[in-house]
């Protein structure tokens, strides 16, 4: 009996020497994970850049993990209804294009502004007249060939002998393009006329102008008139004191808000101040954001008079 006891305590003792030695997970049945040396691991998985677009903002945190892709739904008051501050844009500059128009010439003056138009890049539209023309050959023919639009403003700028009727006015246009044949050896492609004067001149009797302004049309003409000018020859409102030019000038900022669309400027070019002033125009346009171009690309003509 005595060995048998002795047995149980020595067999006791065993149990307890084993369990001391093994992993407490094996004794509750658990699968052991043996760790694992992070160091080894860098030294088999390559590293990859994150995408550019994942780089971190200004205000992330240490704590912040851009890289995240949970799904966690986001609570409404997690979103943010407040605007983004941002720096503040300028104003946005006013948006248009500006028709350059010149009327009555060619003329002594016409060198100068084709000088100036070629400085700023700028293609304008030349009303002519068939007189000047003759008299200016030179002139008419370096409109054309740097790229400007040669329209008809008529023969004479004589009212009296255009505006009778609509053979008259036929027999103007005829005449006038026989003129520009000449100098030109052609007449230009794009058929743009001017009535001199303005479709409203007085000298136009209202039962007249359709029977006109049907036969330009006929002849394959686009009539246009004007939205805003420097009023070169219209300076009755000039004040007392004024100069033609600081005049000039106003009536260009004055008439450009007052003319609406489409804005077809009105220039005299044998005005000499026009041409004095022609630079401070074309800057003043450019720095209120207008561009420039030619009527031809205006869709539709422009009448005062419907």
């Amino acid at each position: 009996m005595k060995k048998l006891i002795s047995l149980i305590f020595i067999f006791s003792l065993i149990l307890t020497s084993c369990a001391q030695l093994l992993p407490t997970d094996v004794i509750s049945g658990d699968t052991l994970v043996p760790e694992v040396n992070t160091d080894d691991v860098a030294d088999t998985i390559p590293y990859e850049e994150p995408p550019a677009d994942d780089t971190l903002t200004d205000d992330t945190t240490e704590e912040d993990n851009p890289f995240d892709t949970t799904d966690e739904p986001v609570s409404d008051e997690q979103i943010s209804t407040e605007p983004i501050e941002t720096e503040e844009a300028p104003p946005a500059l006013p948006e248009g294009i500006v028709y350059m128009t010149f009327d009555d010439g060619p003329s002594r003056n016409t060198g100068r502004v084709l000088e100036i138009l070629a400085k700023y890049n700028i293609k304008a539209t030349f009303f002519a007249v068939g007189t000047n023309i003759k008299n200016y050959p030179d002139a008419a023919r370096a409109i054309y060939n740097e790229g400007h639009l040669l329209g008809c403003h008529s023969v004479t700028h004589n009212y009296n002998d255009i505006y009778k009727s609509a053979d008259t006015i036929r027999t103007d246009i005829s005449s006038w393009e026989a003129i520009v044949s000449d100098v030109l050896g052609a007449v230009p492609s794009e058929r743009l006329y001017r009535f001199p004067g303005g479709s409203t001149c007085s000298a136009i009797k209202k039962n007249v102008f359709e029977e006109l302004h049907a036969t330009v049309i006929d002849m394959g003409y686009r009539a246009f008139d004007w939205t805003f000018g420097n009023n070169d020859r219209w300076d009755g409102d000039r004040k007392e004191g004024q100069s033609v030019e600081d005049y000039l000038k106003q009536s260009v900022k004055v008439s450009l808000k007052l003319g609406g669309l489409p804005h077809i400027l009105l220039l005299h070019e044998t005005a000499n101040a026009t041409v004095d002033t022609l630079e401070w125009t074309i800057e003043y346009l450019l720095s209120e954001g207008y561009v420039f171009d030619t009527l031809d690309n205006l869709e539709s003509e422009y009448l005062f008079r419907r």
